[in-house]
Formats: structure tokens, C-alpha cells, sequence
């Protein structure tokens, strides 16, 4: 959504084949760092410092993956270097913005085929209830993550590996909200990470990560809230 917002925006005919029917609510990333939050404003895409404004280059702690003590500044009249802003309501203003450039947003397409032709490439995709769509371009980009059909297609070696970590995340609605501290603590299973959003509904992430985080950077133990039944004392409900 971001590229199409971008290409739209400079003039270039830009068609966005977009499997998800809609922007995704399941929690992911909802914290921007310094070069992001100043790229972004800097196109225009998230307010920029006010007019005039000189607030120095503060550092500010933060954990990022579960490393803590780590601090991180942004130069002077740039915007603040953390920035809280859900992937969802990120998601929602690119597409809005590709949108208002021209970009012709295609949800619900799943991209079957990629077929190079004399100038240009042919891109064949199934719509919704099976329909196809045939798209022909000067270019096609395959913006579409790890599991990259256009990658796929295009016959573009990649190299990966077994995953090393697995997590969970969810937000959760809890009986007794003070049960559950902010921040990581350690559990018998990994580790277990809570924070809450702006209407305090926690959001709370477990891993089954084999390290674990140095002594003295996180709270007392708590159990795991996924061996808790919702509706328990203490437990979590969607």
C-alpha cells in the first residue's frame, strides 16, 4: 500500500493486487522507530514536528525483540524517534492515500501467474468467487512479503531458514486488569510480554524463546495468560 500510495502520487498508473479482503485487526507491530517515523513524515504519510519547534535530542530508553537498556535519539527538529501507531491504522492511511493518488486497489486477488511479453509482463490472478483478472504492465513489483508469490513466479532464489522462535499475540479483554503488570516477565514456558493500548486493553505476546532475558531487566515471574481458561480469575476472554 505504501509503494502504490508512492507511485500513484508521482503520476505512474499503479494496479495493487491485494489477497486480504480487508486490513487485518490481529495485533502486530505498533511501534515506529527513529529513521522510519522521519522517512514517513517526511513523505507525508505521519505529521511532522510543529512549525518551529525545538525540543533537543533526547534520548529515550526503549527494549527492541526483548533486549533491553537500549536508548535511542532523534536530531533536533525531527520528529519524536517513538512513535505509537498501530500496523492496522498504518495499513488503512497508505491505502487511503493510494487511493487519492489514482492506484486502482484490487482486494481479494490472489496473484496465479506472472508471464513476461514484449515490453512488459502479464500478471494473472483469481478475484473473488474464482473470477480471473488479467492485469498486462510495463513492471510488476512483488511487495508481498515473505511467502512472495511474484518471487515465486519470477523464479528469485531466496535463502531462509527454520524458524528459532515461536510466538503468540493477542489482545485480551482481562477479569482483573491489575493482575497482569506492564512489561516482560519470565514464565516456566519462555516469556510473556504486556502492554496496553490506548483504550487499556492489554496486549499480550508469549514466547517460546529458549533465551532468556538478562537478570534485573524485567519484573517477577507471572504465569503464562495462555494456560489461563477465559472467564477464570485472572483469566482472559477475546
Amino acid at each position: 500500500m505504501l509503494l502504490a500510495a508512492e507511485l500513484a502520487s508521482h503520476g505512474v498508473g499503479t494496479v495493487l493486487l491485494e489477497v486480504r479482503g480487508d486490513v487485518s485487526e490481529r495485533p502486530k507491530a505498533n511501534t515506529l522507530h527513529a529513521r522510519a517515523v522521519q522517512c514517513l513524515a517526511r513523505r507525508g504519510h505521519l505529521p511532522g514536528p510543529e512549525t518551529g519547534s525545538a525540543r533537543g535530542a533526547t534520548g529515550l530508553p526503549f527494549h527492541f525483540a526483548g533486549l533491553p537498556g537500549l536508548v535511542i535519539t532523534a536530531p533536533d527538529r525531527e520528529p519524536q524517534p517513538l512513535l505509537k501507531y498501530p500496523q492496522a491504522q498504518l495499513e488503512r492511511g497508505f491505502e487511503e492515500r493510494a487511493q487519492t493518488a489514482g492506484a486502482r486497489i484490487l482486494r481479494g486477488h490472489r496473484v496465479t501467474e506472472i508471464a513476461e511479453r514484449d515490453g512488459g509482463v502479464r500478471i494473472e490472478a483469481e478475484g473473488p468467487h474464482g473470477r480471473g483478472v488479467r492485469v498486462e504492465a510495463q513492471y510488476v513489483v512483488g511487495a508481498d512479503g515473505a511467502r512472495s508469490a511474484v518471487r515465486e513466479q519470477a523464479a528469485i532464489t531466496t535463502d531462509t531458514g527454520p524458524a528459532t522462535v515461536s510466538a503468540l499475540m493477542g489482545a485480551v479483554t482481562l477479569t482483573d486488569p491489575g493482575v497482569l503488570p506492564d512489561g516482560w516477565q519470565h514464565t516456566a514456558r519462555g516469556w510473556i510480554v504486556a502492554k496496553r493500548d490506548a483504550g487499556a486493553t492489554p496486549t499480550c505476546g508469549h514466547s517460546t524463546a529458549g533465551a532468556r532475558i538478562p537478570a534485573g531487566t524485567h519484573r517477577p515471574p507471572w504465569r503464562n495468560c495462555a494456560g489461563r481458561s477465559p472467564g477464570s480469575p485472572g483469566g482472559t476472554s477475546p
